[in-house]
């Protein structure tokens, strides 16, 4: 996923939720450290609810809500910062290592909602869906969100087009089925990125 000006490209951003199990903050941290490392410092974090409740539900777990999952980046932010944290008040201190290259590792919500983008301004990064389930683009350039951070528009895009009129930081190529054939998405990744 380079960004426009990038020379090589960069890690992330991926967002993963097991829907099966509860967020685990010491596991996405050492993930994400040890990702940071290995790439030289260049891991972005992405991080997002899911967006259908079945996801959910068909484990017999509620979706979770926007509280907690800011909860849990506050927490795996804390972690891969080096400083002590306490898990309860009266509780030892942790502090683990490796640490991640990047302090602190960039982190980017994804959603269109009104409280993703609220969600957004703290952390910093904003991940968009641009396209539809048909695998179409449905924003407009003149659609774009305003948005101070880094803003990230998922779509697609033909080989050779030109994405210029898009005012984001990055253009993340949607990969998926809707798309086509797993044979003619090959052929669109080696066409290259969109100019």
């Amino acid at each position: 996923m380079p960004r426009a000006n990038a020379s090589r490209p960069a890690p992330g951003p991926r967002h993963r939720r097991h829907p099966a199990r509860p967020p685990r903050p010491l596991e996405a941290r050492q993930t994400v450290a040890t990702l940071d490392r290995l790439s030289g410092g260049r891991v972005t974090l992405g991080a997002g609810l899911g967006g259908v409740p079945t996801e959910f539900t068909v484990f017999g777990q509620p979706m979770p809500s926007g509280a907690e999952l800011d909860s849990c980046l506050s927490l795996v932010s804390r972690l891969l910062s080096g400083d002590e944290v306490r898990f309860t008040a009266d509780g030892p201190g942790v502090r683990l290592a490796p640490l991640p290259v990047q302090r602190p590792v960039p982190i980017w919500i994804g959603s269109t909602s009104p409280a993703a983008a609220r969600c957004a301004e703290r952390w910093g990064g904003w991940m968009i869906a641009g396209d539809d389930e048909q695998g179409r683009m449905a924003m407009a350039p003149d659609q774009v969100p305003d948005y101070s951070g880094e803003l990230a528009l998922i779509g697609v895009s033909e080989p050779g087009s030109s994405v210029k009129d898009y005012t984001v930081s990055w253009w993340l190529e949607h990969l998926h089925g809707y798309r086509g054939t797993y044979d003619e998405l090959l052929d669109r990744v080696r066409a290259g990125p969109p100019r």
